[in-house]
């Protein structure tokens, strides 16, 4: 297959029922991602210890207190501070915000997220390629042993995840072991490619994405849609700290399908601060 993107009178390739299901797809990603509360949102992820300190955008001081985080808020001299307490697994509505408490190891942080957001405003849509069938794979799933994964988040941080196991996979004549981690009854995948090099330039894509595949059978087949390629979190918000690739991930190649970039209502890619 040539490495273009697939044009309007190629898609003809492509079935309705296809077309009407990537579609259906990408409305529901847009949706969920712009939602008031959605992954569009998040305006901060702040580290917290026993220390009360303040948090940028919010009233009072805040620490953390065993697994929670409790605020301590000041509402005028003849009324004593009002206690906030965010529970892991809960969300925590203060005014038009939601709190939520974001453990990673032996750490906490407190999040933040707000319909105010500056990214939920700005991006009207997730840039994309044309569906294509032809970048559907068959795959071979292949379980992994006892194995973990030492994955590096964007951050810098680096901790170690069960691996599931690796997808064999020949892409347009390149044959890839991608690893994969667990996600409910399918795998996820997080890979790189050559549409997405640097984050700083104006690439094709983002520099890295995720992908969901859908549990083998009984006897390790399934099928790996790169149509169904999305943005990671930390592609809409800095406060995200999303697991990057891993080495077998990172593809010498180019793959033309999937989602690109949020972009805003002049249709340029969305650069969040």
């Amino acid at each position: 297959m040539s490495e273009t993107s697939t044009t309007p009178a190629d898609s003809v390739l492509a079935s309705d029922a296809f077309i009407a299901e990537w579609e259906a797809w990408h409305e529901a990603r847009l949706d969920a991602t712009l939602a008031p509360y959605g992954i569009a949102s998040l305006v901060g992820t702040h580290w917290l210890t026993e220390q009360a300190q303040e948090v940028p955008g919010l009233p009072g001081t805040w620490q953390r207190e065993g697994e929670a985080i409790v605020g301590l808020l000041p509402t005028n001299v003849e009324v004593p501070a009002t206690t906030l307490r965010v529970e892991p697994g809960t969300d925590v509505e203060y005014g038009d915000i939601i709190l939520r408490a974001f453990g990673r190891g032996e750490d906490l942080a407190l999040r933040v997220l707000t319909p105010r957001s500056e990214t939920r405003r700005a991006i009207t849509d997730i840039a994309a390629f044309i569906p294509d069938p032809a970048w559907v794979f068959p795959a071979r799933f292949e379980a992994a042993a006892d194995e973990t994964l030492a994955i590096e988040l964007v951050d810098g941080f680096v901790q170690d995840k069960p691996l599931s196991g690796r997808l064999h996979v020949n892409i347009n004549g390149h044959w890839a072991a991608l690893v994969a981690t667990a996600a409910g009854h399918a795998y996820s995948v997080v890979f790189a490619d050559q549409t997405g090099n640097d984050r700083d330039a104006e690439d094709e894509t983002y520099r890295f994405r995720f992908l969901t595949v859908p549990a083998a059978d009984a006897e390790g087949n399934t099928v790996i849609d790169f149509n169904r390629a999305f943005v990671p979190p930390c592609g809409f918000s800095d406060h995200y700290v999303c697991p990057l690739p891993a080495p077998d991930n990172r593809l010498p190649l180019r793959v033309l399908a999937g989602e690109r970039l949020p972009v805003d209502a002049s249709g340029a890619p969305y650069r969040h601060h």
